[in-house]
């Protein structure tokens, strides 16, 4: 194991990237006499990358670990690290910041300080999923309001996503097919629009790899709406995509 102390400067986030031969993971604690206190880790198969967001500045070190994921994992390795202070307006949500569009305008679903996601606006301008046809996209970008961490997307943070709207023409089953080139994405959808949560999950797909496709499905009522996220499943991941719907009434 390896030990390094980190004291953040400002609000802002910590961004760690880690390449080794061995299976290695990263972690930081926010207190290093609690182990308790994590405040984020990393530990895919290959190489990690962590981000960490600290709202303000820290009068004490956290603590940056590298470990195997099992004591017969050990190896030499390389770790950089970046510390990006949270500016409102230039497009990343890090520190205190609910939300970065990349301008400190009201109105556009992000406050004019990035306090505050403004729902009824974000929803309000989502694109609507046409049926039967492919519908490209690209998740670089692209919002930063629908978390999927934990839910569908990795524990430690999903990328930037895209985001539609549909309502059901009739009672049936609604299925989506995303096609995922060059980048690891989720495929969430969740009841009316608004902050992930337990409540309004109605189905996700996660398990393809960048080359393959994620597929799901929703039965749905007629009139009841939903929304279709297309989200980096860690946030590093973005990229194109190509998404079709179909809906069959039954």
């Amino acid at each position: 194991m390896a030990r390094y102390a980190f004291t953040p400067p400002a609000a802002g986030k910590l961004v760690l990237t880690l390449e080794s031969a061995a299976d290695l993971g990263l972690s930081v604690l926010g207190d290093c006499l609690d182990g308790g206190s994590e405040l984020g880790c990393a530990n895919l198969l290959g190489d990690d990358t962590l981000a960490v967001n600290f709202p303000a500045a820290a009068a004490t070190p956290a603590l940056v670990l590298v470990r195997g994921s099992n004591p017969s994992e050990v190896s030499d390795f390389t770790m950089t690290a970046e510390f990006i202070v949270a500016v409102c307006g230039d497009g990343d949500v890090g520190g205190a910041e609910a939300c970065d569009d990349g301008d400190t305008d009201d109105g556009d679903g992000c406050s004019a300080d990035c306090s505050t996601i403004v729902w009824e606006n974000v929803c309000s301008a989502l694109p609507v999923l046409p049926l039967d046809q492919d519908v490209d996209g690209d998740t670089s970008g692209g919002t930063a309001v629908f978390d999927l961490a934990g839910f569908c997307s990795w524990v430690g943070g999903s990328g930037p996503e895209r985001a539609y709207s549909f309502v059901a023409p009739a009672d049936g089953t609604l299925s989506l097919v995303l096609d995922e080139p060059e980048a690891d994405l989720t495929l969430f959808v969740r009841r009316d629009c608004g902050p992930i949560d337990e409540a309004t999950y109605l189905s996700c797909s996660n398990s393809g790899f960048p080359g393959s496709s994620e597929s799901t499905t929703v039965d749905l009522l007629q009139g009841e709406l939903v929304t279709v996220i297309v989200d980096g499943f860690t946030p590093s991941d973005a990229g194109s995509y190509t998404l079709n719907a179909t809906f069959d009434p039954g």
